[in-house]
């Protein structure tokens, strides 16, 4: 027929599912700031590996399917969709990260501050 379309590559005959991201824990974390702070960049590091991984499959990914083939927009679309994830994650937790340090920081000022105003009532 006039749509069909005959597979020549091995990515052309497999069946892909939408990607969709893995569901968040909505569960508040029970560490202490300090190691709360130490696990979330331990975190970012491991998305940003993952997405450096993510990138280098793409080439591969494109010789994988036939040019414009529905597999070849499907695969797309799930890498792409992957891609914005990742990016999202890496961003939202370094500014959760940047909010905690900024907090240390203060607070961390502020004992400073009172130890100071002690010091000039002794």
């Amino acid at each position: 027929g006039a749509g069909a379309f005959k597979a020549r590559l091995p990515g052309d005959k497999i069946t892909i599912s939408e990607w969709a991201p893995p569901t968040q824990s909505m569960r508040a974390s029970n560490l202490e700031e300090g190691e709360q702070l130490g696990a979330l960049e331990e975190y970012v590091r491991g998305v940003e590996e993952e997405l450096m991984g993510h990138n280098r499959l793409r080439g591969a990914m494109m010789l994988a399917f036939t040019p414009r083939a529905p597999n070849a927009h499907r695969a797309m679309a799930n890498w792409e969709r992957k891609s914005s994830y990742l990016l999202r994650e890496i961003v939202k937790f370094r500014t959760y990260i940047d909010c905690l340090l900024a907090a240390r920081a203060m607070k961390e000022k502020i004992y400073r501050e009172r130890e100071e105003r002690k010091g000039e009532l002794a």
